[in-house]
């Protein structure tokens, strides 16, 4: 139990770092060691809603941890960066918005693989806020307070998708019915012939 904040060089050196039930692994410095986030763990990267975190060893983010990143701005928001290791991914992802103003297209890379790191396993659940985005191979979507979030696992991005305006859905419906009445002129003109 408690939480450990690694800002600056790791005093852990390469010794394996293990997160269990209500502890919590954070901060903005570098992590040396072999890391994993049991069950009832969380990983909770930057400080005060901002920096990375890096890994140098693998990280396992078991089936019932948590990971979560903070969200302000485009320039303001926390990371994990990974280099040479492995992240396994698992667990409950959850991106917290901390004042965000949305605008479509908006882009986070929130896992940078750095130097060969790669990446393996599933989410097993995303949540922006209170709500919860469903996937689709590996592709987690849904929409928050109006607005459409996405987070892929294989590009490791969070992004903010533009959602149509109801102008749009009427044009759209309006382009149908003319398509619609078009073809049965079509084919009243064709059955006279």
């Amino acid at each position: 139990a408690g939480t450990l904040l690694v800002n600056g060089s790791s005093a852990l050196g390469s010794s394996p770092v293990r997160v269990t039930e209500t502890g919590t692994l954070g901060g903005t410095g570098t992590v040396e060691g072999a890391t994993t986030i049991d069950t009832g763990g969380t990983l909770a990267a930057g400080s005060d809603g901002v920096g990375s975190l890096t890994f140098t060893g693998d990280l396992t983010l078991g089936a019932g941890s948590t990971t979560t990143f903070q969200l302000q701005s485009t320039s303001e928001f926390t990371s994990i960066n990974l280099t040479g290791g492995r992240v396994i991914y698992g667990g409950a992802l959850v991106f917290n918005l901390v004042n965000y103003v949305a605008s479509a297209g908006n882009e986070f890379t929130v896992f940078s693989l750095i130097e060969g790191a790669t990446e393996s396993g599933h989410f097993l659940s995303v949540q922006v806020g209170s709500s919860s985005l469903t996937s689709a191979a590996g592709v987690w979507s849904g929409n928050h307070e109006g607005v459409a979030y996405q987070f892929t696992e294989a590009t490791r991005l969070f992004s903010v998708e533009p959602v149509p305006e109801p102008s749009t859905y009427a044009l759209l419906g309006l382009g149908v019915i003319g398509m619609l009445v078009a073809l049965r002129r079509r084919k009243l003109g064709s059955s006279l012939n």
